[in-house]
């Protein structure tokens, strides 16, 4: 999907995901994007962040298997009349799983390009 029809959807809908394969296909992210109600805007609020690793089966088949490597959760909030992010991400090493948490800097306006 390309990322203006995303956006475009996002704005026609309260909620909707959507992922992109990494170069070399060795990535995969998928992002959830929900429209807040504010006119048109749109935020990411959840992202999957996921390992891929090719084999072949016992046909002879290409299988490729993904391995979630990390989330990401993102929050706005209002304080003294300005609105932040907060973040809060997972890491998946091995059997370890690793929570931390963000403070982001002030929002902006996210009307310009973001890309």
């Amino acid at each position: 999907m390309e990322k203006s029809a995303g956006f475009i959807a996002a704005a026609q809908s309260d909620k909707y995901t959507y992922g992109e394969v990494g170069e070399g296909g060795s990535k995969y992210t998928e992002r959830t994007v929900q429209n807040l109600g504010e006119g048109f805007e749109s935020e990411v609020t959840h992202k999957k962040e996921y390992n891929v690793t090719y084999s072949e089966n016992e046909d002879g088949e290409r299988v490729a298997t993904a391995t979630l490597a990390s989330e990401t959760y993102y929050t706005v909030y209002e304080e003294d009349g300005q609105s932040y992010y907060k973040t809060v991400n997972i890491n998946y090493v091995e059997n370890t799983i690793d929570i931390s948490t963000k403070e982001a800097e002030k929002r902006e306006n996210n009307t310009k390009n973001l890309n």
